[in-house]
């Protein structure tokens, strides 16, 4: 029974590592789903304190990959059309341009917007797309740092 668990939780660690890059998939609280696996399981011990921390972690992260892009878009002097022009692009860019689309996808949505709102200021939608790149990309390492960290801690744990 412990390698299953041990199997399922190594599943939900790959699916939490990929959640970092995909919008619809919480990566940080699948990844912690992985350590709350190993914590049921007899032959591995995961102290309780790891699972608190990680949890307040999984939370905090999970929301601040939400404010993140929006920060960085707006400090670019990005408005509202460029925070929903990056959420956007990202979601037709992962669908329609694997895996590439990450990337391209908010910054051309972003772009698009601001360039509708901005009236053909090429240059102010140009660096509001670019802080939606930089706070994608911010919220992605954010969530892929902390998966990892879970990752090792539960294979540590082994």
């Amino acid at each position: 029974m412990d390698l299953l668990l041990v199997i399922l939780g190594s599943i939900l660690l790959i699916v939490g590592i990929i959640g970092c890059f995909v919008p619809v998939l919480p990566g940080p609280i699948i990844g912690y789903f992985a350590l709350l696996v190993l914590k049921f399981t007899d032959g591995y011990e995961l102290s309780n304190r790891w699972l608190w921390i990680f949890g307040a972690l999984a939370i905090a992260v999970s929301l601040i990959d939400n404010i993140i892009p929006v920060y960085a878009t707006k400090k670019y002097g990005g408005s509202r059309a460029g925070v929903i022009g990056t959420f956007i692009g990202l979601v037709i860019g992962l669908l329609f341009f694997p895996p590439f689309g990450f990337i391209f996808g908010p910054f051309l949505g972003a772009f698009a917007a601001e360039l509708y709102v901005q009236k053909s200021e090429i240059k102010l939608a140009l660096r509001a797309a670019f802080g939606s790149l930089i706070g994608v990309l911010a919220g992605s390492v954010l969530k892929l740092a902390l998966v990892l960290w879970m990752s090792y801690i539960f294979y540590a744990a082994l």
